[in-house]
């Protein structure tokens, strides 16, 4: 589409010049980059290969009730790379990572009060045009809900998600744009689509009718409430031209039914990539008004330009998600984007960090990379006023992470305010003593507190202390926080490097734990101490059966005998506790005794593609109730086995996760509706019929550094190969071709840790699990 702009300079536009270089001069006078608190690379030390791509499309963040964040990341379409989802604590630690259908292209991620997860994007399909739609995931990374929207005409309409704004009611309002299938010329339309908190459809509106009107940018209104849309359009409706080649800006303001507040058309040419709400306005950053690159605004509720300050040496990709600015408490804002400097292998980008004051003097920037291309993309503004950042690398070793063979990998950071905020240094330990201080630099002069498990202290704003006995003859890293005035730091004390591996021996007669006695095929094991006064001595050990707390004698659980982990012991006499960690694995070797019975697995669902009645089926397990999960069936209670497929999903349907759980446990199943009612699914059973049974074997297990898979039967369908934990997340899928099934499969597994894993296979019509160990 051709846009004709018309911009005179006028005396205001001169007096902004003024004020635009007066900014730049700023640069000479800029405070210390503040400090780093921590940052995490997604490499393939914590977390799966399908993390890191060759390019993505975008990068989000959200922050989380308990404090942590979760960060979406989406290649581009092209890639073979999967989307996902992956959840921080508070101290920048991976406590999950979750991949998301690669019939599902996320756009935006945010969080509920309740610790969902709510990813919103578009949905590929065979029988429709891609649609709008969610994914959710509960706190701890399962997806409990996956849907397009029913939006109408869905079978001529494609339509693209742009934006995800949160609604004051817990909803969102999705902002994108339609395209008629059927239209004689090109043609968009934007799309408003209100949920509420369930993902319900509260109402739907479109914007436009002949021409394009394409949507850049969505935001909540800075005041009175609604949201502001920034957007461009050639509708002669909304331009006045009948020539359709003939584009201008078009801003608008909605309330919350979607009602037209006021609107502005072709006030200044330029796109906004990123907007952040600030008192009586916005901040933003893009290309707009008079300033030919990139550069970051301050303006007023009607986006009409107060003050801009270029960002220079701007690399050319000036994409919605590869450029980031957040309002700050004190009244600025910071912003993030991505520079290009000459290389000696050619231009590259360098990740670039820029806080601006309310008057947008630059108060301090930071840029920085490797010899790859490195972004930061993403910014947002913690209730304690440090910074959330992510971004993207390409640079081996960049920011401690490892190199990842040429992959682009996503990087988290957690950064102070200011340069002089608070930071918690190495304390001063005393090996043979136990005493320990808190070292801290920075802040503002008032109280801190300090929390740091297993270690003794006379008060909460104590920085000295002792690490208790049990602590220091079984040294572990601490996690220590230091907090201040609303602001909390945090680092980890590795006690034991810093000992060197030595650990006092307490003096005297002091009660010590030694090393049990335990038979690998039994079960049974005797704790044995050394020392002590007399008195009698109580238990603690966790997946240990005894028959009550003093008895020193007991049987390991089949549970972690068939799972062995390090099993934290506890010995606790006259009020003094030591500890030991006994390596359940490492003294039998790896040896597993196998419990008897049979585990519960899925079966092949019994589905009517005309009336959508479905039965799930299980074989196996304990005999316990069984309760199911499965999004877009309905069913009359959660332990159910019968149910019906939703209309709206049997109309366009897509691969239907299916979870069973039992005495704890859950197991999964992905039932390919699309497949199973498919023309061709009459063949599919003839196999079967003929006794083409899908069968899986895994040529070694326990496995080291491979995972050998030898497959056989379902000549004719594709396998779904898919490496989980226990808990179901997905740590690396592939799918086999009929044609590639002669050889054996063969998964790197160096990146998983010692442990219990599955491998699970799928086809349309067949699926089966086996567990393996990883040692």
């Amino acid at each position: 589409m051709k846009n004709n702009y018309r911009l005179t300079l006028t005396r205001q536009g001169l007096l902004l010049f003024v004020a635009l270089w007066g900014s730049i001069s700023s640069l000479l006078a800029q405070s210390p980059v503040p400090p780093v608190y921590w940052q995490t690379v997604f490499d393939k030390t914590n977390t799966p290969d399908f993390s890191r791509g060759d390019l993505f499309s975008s990068v989000e963040i959200a922050r989380t009730p308990d404090g942590g964040s979760v960060i979406m990341a989406s290649p581009f379409f092209f890639n073979a790379s999967t989307p996902f989802v992956t959840k921080l604590d508070p101290s920048g630690k991976v406590a999950w990572t979750t991949a998301l259908p690669n019939f599902f292209f996320p756009t935006g991620i945010q969080t509920q009060p309740n610790g969902n997860i709510v990813v919103a994007g578009n949905f590929s399909s065979n029988f429709a045009p891609i649609s709008i739609g969610f994914i959710r995931l509960n706190p701890a990374g399962y997806i409990n809900y996956n849907s397009a929207l029913d939006l109408p005409n869905k079978f001529t309409i494609q339509r693209n998600l742009g934006d995800m704004v949160p609604a004051p009611d817990g909803g969102f309002l999705l902002i994108g744009y339609d395209t008629p299938l059927n239209s004689p010329t090109q043609r968009l339309d934007i799309v408003l689509a209100k949920v509420d908190q369930n993902l319900t459809l509260s109402w739907y509106k479109t914007i436009g009718g002949s021409g394009v009107t394409f949507l850049f940018k969505a935001i909540r209104a800075s005041e009175g409430g609604g949201y502001l849309i920034h957007a461009t359009s050639s509708d002669p409706a909304i331009t006045g031209n009948p020539d359709m080649t003939y584009g201008l800006s078009f801003d608008f303001k909605i309330d919350e039914t979607g009602t037209i507040v006021w609107q502005s058309v072709g006030r200044q040419n330029g796109v906004l990539r990123a907007l952040s709400s600030r008192k009586g306005g916005y901040f933003a950053i893009g290309n707009y008004g008079w300033i030919a690159s990139r550069a970051v605004f301050k303006l007023d509720e009607q986006l009409n330009i107060i003050q801009g300050v270029p960002l220079p040496d701007s690399e050319e990709n000036n994409s919605q998600h590869s450029i980031s600015v957040a309002t700050t408490p004190d009244g600025g804002c910071i912003a993030v984007d991505k520079s290009t400097d000459s290389y000696p292998n050619g231009p590259h980008s360098n990740y670039r960090i820029t806080k601006y004051s309310p008057n947008l003097d630059i108060e301090w920037q930071e840029q920085g990379g490797g010899p790859g291309n490195d972004e930061a993309r993403r910014v947002i503004v913690n209730p304690d006023g440090t910074y959330l950042i992510a971004g993207t690398t390409a640079s081996p070793r960049t920011f401690g992470g490892i190199d990842d063979g040429g992959k682009v990998a996503v990087w988290v950071r957690r950064q102070a305010a200011s340069g002089n905020a608070l930071q918690l240094k190495t304390p001063t330990y005393n090996c043979a003593t136990g005493a320990i201080t808190f070292n801290t630099t920075g802040g503002d002069g008032s109280p801190v507190s300090f929390s740091a498990p297993g270690i003794a202290r006379s008060s909460a704003t104590s920085h000295t202390g002792t690490v208790e006995d049990g602590l220091r003859f079984d040294p572990k890293p601490i996690p220590i926080q230091a907090t201040q005035s609303g602001v909390t730091v945090s680092l980890a004390f590795d006690l034991k490097a810093y000992c060197n591996g030595g650990q006092p021996s307490p003096g005297g007669g002091s009660l010590l734990l030694t090393q049990p006695t335990y038979d690998c095929n039994t079960g049974a094991i005797t704790f044995n101490t050394t020392g002590g006064d007399g008195s009698p001595v109580s238990f603690s050990a966790p997946g240990i059966a005894r028959s009550s707390a003093t008895s020193h004698t007991g049987t390991v659980e089949d549970g972690l005998r068939f799972d062995p982990k390090p099993i934290p012991i506890q010995a606790t006499q006259s009020g003094v506790t030591v500890s030991l960690a006994f390596d359940l694995k490492a003294y039998c070797n790896g040896g597993q005794p196998s419990p008897g019975g049979s585990d519960l697995s899925f079966t092949q669902p019994t589905y009517d593609c005309n009336t959508g009645a479905i039965t799930f089926n299980t074989t196996g397990g304990d005999g316990s109730p069984i309760s199911f999960s499965a999004p877009g069936i309905a069913r009359s209670s959660a332990t159910s086995q019968t149910g019906t497929v939703e209309a709206g999903l049997r109309f366009d349907p897509k691969p239907i996760p299916i979870q069973a759980t039992q005495s704890g446990k859950t197991i999964n199943y992905l039932f390919d509706l699309p497949a199973y009612c498919s023309p061709n699914r009459n063949a599919r059973l003839g196999e079967s019929d003929n006794h083409e049974k899908l069968t899986v074997r895994i040529l070694e297990n326990p496995v080291r550094h491979q995972l050998r898979v030898q497959l056989a039967g379902s000549a004719q369908a594709p396998i779904q190969l898919r490496i989980t934990d226990l808990q179901g997340h997905v740590l690396q899928t592939r799918t086999i071709n009929p044609d590639q099934r002669k050889d054996n499969q063969v998964f790197g597994v160096d990146p998983l840790p010692a442990g219990l894993f599955i491998l699970q296979a799928t086809t349309g019509e067949q699926g089966q699990s086996i567990k393996f160990l990883k040692k």
